[in-house]
């Protein structure tokens, strides 16, 4: 399971144990105002407060962060028309500001100037605050509601308002949660969305405009790994990385190059494929893809970009990355990175200081917002655990494939990180004749449609691989004679499927792990497949792969002591980056294949299996995984200081006995400084 930092932001995403929901909500965006959760683990609030949503015990509206008086330390906030809520770590629901309409499930219709906890709340894993109504979802897959019904957003099958929580009706097994305007969606275990409530611009997303009372199933949409709501508009991702939306269309917030009408039925947002994220606004829409964030819809404040259109029917790149974004009425909040400098960005309609830069005027453009650094452990009991927290975190969904390797095997499973990046499928471990109970129940939750078996009946015995094809429809094993063999089985593997950048490999020592851990995200997110050498003699299946894989550009990882220069020779355009230890290799790799260093994962130079996993993870967003001991070396201390305003987080794979807590202070200390 992943384990939270006192000290840290991104603590805030941390899933109770036994929670089913999708990653948390560490700031929101609500209709005018919003909600923050510091290094601190309090929640910072700021803009309007006529309601009292800021929980401060005043309805004094404030630009600047004042703090809700709570005792409970939260994991996550929502934050409503003008109301908000707060999900905590004993996994209780807070409730503070407006409520008229009975939004904040006390058993009465009186505002709240400070938080209250909701009775008969236990067992919350998500949240989700609409305009004038609240969902909660429990960890056995229910959800409740409460607030305004007038468009029958509750979904308990009536039109009364209700002050305390009511099970919607015809739920279970739900994963996450979204609520809107006036209507509510939710995402089951089997990847379908159900939504309710008000539907006059098709928002329900059944091929009707008629609204409904207790859900229905959205049409047409499979393999959902996420869902936003806006005002009157939907959007989901898919497990492809396609992004679709249905609803209202009158400022373009479909994506679909018009800013007319309006859709029933889900549709694909124009040129949005390999999208990893996505968030809905009132009327504005964001995706995040690759290392790039695009906006669509209401652009009437900036809201979006600096562009001179008032809406923005076709998405469109952003000036600023957005690792994590939420939007409300008419602005945007961002953690991310503006002009290589990460930070939390606010920017757009700002008349109730809502946008957080202690002003009151518009903003147009990102504006910086005061954080620290924010560290997250994603970590196990053992290394088998620590694949599944990984697992857990980076596909909370689901996974379309998973790839199974030997818990020792490190030099088949490190070129795999390749493999599983292109497949977007996590790495869980395995015995070589024994499929662990872990992985075991890991597999069951992810429901993959093809696994990966890496390396030969040495590693991974066949009567494992029997195991699996009983379970799965379709079960592939890629291995060879040796670790060499393997890694080029691999690599044609992923030539034959087009999937490696053309004419480039990465050529990593075979008789250890260091080097080919330190580039395995960075190769994985630029497709360019990892094979293995020994110190001075280049396999013949190595030979062999670069040949069919027509290499003209080869990136040697790791010095002269480990791949000879008779190595060197044999080899097409060679690059080489090393340094004196495996620690300064892995720092020269990551700046010499230009990591994205706006998160950097943490990893022990001792042991291959944690990083291995998070490999994967990193990947998706060209993160570097640095190499740690008992303490920071000097090129690694180097690293941080220089590039202290860029590094937003860390990442820590595996427990204390491997990445300790004394590490972990020294990297705060250092990238907090002048903060």
């Amino acid at each position: 399971m992943q384990t939270p930092y006192t000290i840290t932001l991104l603590a805030v995403q941390s899933k109770p144990i036994g929670a089913q929901a999708g990653t948390l909500n560490y700031f929101s965006a609500g209709a005018f105002h919003s909600l923050w959760v510091n290094s601190n683990g309090q929640v910072a609030a700021w803009g309007d407060n006529s309601h009292g949503q800021l929980g401060n015990g005043t309805t004094d509206m404030s630009p600047v962060s004042v703090f809700p008086l709570m005792t409970n330390y939260p994991l996550a906030v929502s934050a409503g028309g003008g109301h908000s809520l707060a999900l905590t770590g004993s996994q209780n629901v807070l409730a503070w500001g407006g409520n008229e309409s009975g939004q904040l499930g006390i058993a009465n219709n009186l505002d709240s100037l400070t938080p209250i906890q909701i009775p008969g709340i236990q067992d919350a894993v998500a949240i989700a605050a609409g305009y004038n109504f609240s969902l909660v979802l429990k960890n056995d897959g229910t959800v409740w509601s409460f607030g305004d019904n007038d468009k029958w957003q509750l979904g308990d099958g009536s039109t009364e308002n209700q002050n305390v929580p009511v099970q919607v009706k015809g739920l279970s097994g739900i994963v996450a949660i979204a609520a809107g305007g006036q209507h509510a969606l939710a995402l089951k275990a089997d990847h379908t969305i159900w939504a309710w409530g008000n539907n006059n611009r098709g928002q329900l997303g059944d091929g009707t405009t008629t609204g409904h009372l207790v859900p229905v199933q959205v049409a047409q949409l499979n393999n959902v790994t996420e869902i936003a709501a806006g005002w009157e508009h939907s959007l989901a991702l898919t497990s492809d990385g396609s992004v679709f939306s249905w609803g209202n269309n009158d400022h373009g917030q479909l994506g679909n190059g018009q800013t007319t009408g309006y859709t029933p039925f889900p549709q694909p947002a124009k040129g949005m494929q390999g999208a990893w994220q996505i968030t809905a606004g009132y009327n504005q829409s964001f995706a995040g893809i690759k290392n790039a964030t695009y906006g669509w819809g209401d652009n009437s404040f900036k809201q979006i970009n600096d562009s001179p259109a008032q809406f923005i029917a076709t998405p469109t790149v952003l000036n600023i990355y957005a690792m994590k974004i939420s939007a409300g009425v008419g602005h945007t909040l961002v953690s991310g990175v503006y002009k290589d400098v990460i930070h939390a960005y606010g920017w757009g309609y700002n008349e109730f200081g809502q946008v957080g830069n202690g002003l009151t005027s518009h903003v147009f453009e990102p504006t910086s917002l005061m954080h620290e650094p924010y560290f997250y452990r994603l970590a196990g009991q053992t290394k088998l655990d620590t694949a599944v927290a990984i697992s857990e975190e980076g596909w909370n969904f689901g996974a379309l494939s998973a790839v199974i390797v030997n818990e020792n095997a490190y030099a088949d499973a490190l070129p795999g990180s390749v493999l599983a990046a292109a497949f977007n499928a996590p790495i869980l471990l395995t015995e070589v004749n024994t499929l662990p109970s872990s992985t075991n129940n890991e597999l069951k939750r992810l429901n993959p449609k093809t696994i990966y078996i890496l390396g030969g009946t040495g590693v991974v015995s066949s009567k494992v691989e029997q195991q699996l094809r009983d379970k799965y429809e379709n079960v592939i094993r890629i291995g060879g004679y040796d670790q060499y063999e393997t890694a080029a089985e691999i690599a044609g593997y992923l030539s034959e499927n087009n999937l490696v950048s053309p004419g480039k490999a990465v050529i990593a020592y075979g008789e250890n792990f260091p080097d080919a851990l330190s580039v395995s995200p960075l190769a994985a997110n630029q497709h360019i497949p990892i094979l293995l050498t020994r110190t001075h003699n280049l396999p013949i299946y190595t030979q062999n792969a670069l040949n069919d894989l027509q290499v003209k550009e080869t990136t040697i990882v790791g010095g002269s002591a480990v791949i000879g220069p008779e190595v060197e020779e044999q080899l097409p355009g060679v690059r080489r980056f090393y340094g004196d230890t495996k620690y300064d290799t892995a720092i020269e790799v990551a700046r010499g294949m230009n990591a994205n260093i706006a998160t950097v994962f943490v990893a022990t130079g001792e042991n291959f299996s944690d990083a291995l996993a998070g490999s994967v993870l990193a990947a998706r967003t060209n993160s570097p995984i640095l190499l740690v001991n008992q303490d920071l070396s000097f090129s690694t201390n180097d690293l941080l200081l220089t590039n202290q305003r860029k590094i937003g987080g860390v990442m820590a794979l595996g427990g204390q006995a491997v990445v300790s807590d004394s590490v972990l202070s020294i990297m705060y200390e250092i990238l907090a400084r002048f903060r």
